[in-house]
């Protein structure tokens, strides 16, 4: 679980240092380079903490597959 922790971490980081260094001197208008840079740089941010929400153990025993079974029996009333 760690090293997939770790490689989503790092497969972020990656993205974003190519988005910052190398996809924004792709164009030279300016909303192009408020996306790839600014936007990008955030985006990365708030999925990182999305990737150690989703591979923190104590984060999913306590949210993550908290599904209640409800039992309940039926009686049907007949009359004979």
């Amino acid at each position: 679980m760690e090293r997939s922790n770790g490689c989503c971490q790092g497969f972020l980081f990656i993205a974003k240092l190519l988005s910052f260094y190398f996809v924004s001197t792709w164009s030279s208008d300016r909303w192009y380079l408020f996306v790839t840079t600014s936007i990008a740089w955030q985006l990365s941010h708030v999925l990182d903490g999305v990737v150690l929400l989703v591979f923190n153990p104590e984060f999913l025993r306590k949210f993550g597959k908290q599904t209640k079974v409800v039992k309940f029996d039926v009686t049907s009333f007949r009359q004979i």
